[in-house]
């Protein structure tokens, strides 16, 4: 028995582990109970970290845009006790060039048509939209009159949105106020 446990131990020959695995069969061939912590106890005893999850080899397509809750609609939080917007502009939008047949020239036509604007004017708000995202076509005090421009420009195939304005713009001539008298020209 003695020559059996030499050549387990022989065997394994796995350094520490091979040693006590051969002094557990030479206890045992000797008839004494002795309890020999192996490696692997100690090993299954220390503190381990908690498995991570498992990643994807590759991320997944994104899902698409909904549609209902992300589309053209947009919604205005307006608190009511808060005084009504000075005027509404009328933007002409980027989308607009988005369709080969709107050229800056047709845009221009189109705003002289609907809202009375000088030639080159339509024309430089035309390549701003296209150049800049947007550009203020019409400045309104009133929403409908507002909505009712911009239904306009819509029918024609523009893409247009009514925003709300912060302050009075300087698109509209704003009366002029009388000169105040100097203090100079009252002594």
């Amino acid at each position: 028995m003695l020559q059996e446990a030499t050549r387990t131990c022989r065997r394994k020959r796995s350094g520490l582990r091979g040693l006590l695995v051969g002094i557990a069969a030479l206890t045992t061939f000797l008839g004494m109970r002795t309890y020999v912590p192996t490696p692997s106890a100690q090993i299954a005893a220390a503190p381990a970290l908690a498995p991570t999850p498992v990643r994807a080899p590759r991320p997944d397509v994104p899902l698409p845009i909904d549609e209902t809750r992300y589309g053209e609609k947009v919604r205005w939080l307006a608190d009511r006790q808060l005084s009504r917007p000075p005027e509404w502009r009328v933007l002409l939008l980027d989308k607009t060039f988005r369709n080969v047949s709107n050229t800056t020239a047709k845009v221009a036509a189109c705003l002289v048509s609907v809202l009375g604007l000088a030639g080159y004017v339509a024309k430089i708000k035309a390549e701003h939209a296209k150049d800049h995202f947007f550009s203020v076509v019409a400045v309104e005090q009133d929403y409908r009159d507002a909505v009712r421009k911009a239904q306009a420009l819509q029918g024609r195939g523009l893409a247009v949105r009514v925003v709300p304005g912060t302050s009075r713009s300087t698109l509209q001539p704003q009366p002029r106020k009388e000169a105040q008298p100097s203090m100079a020209s009252q002594r």
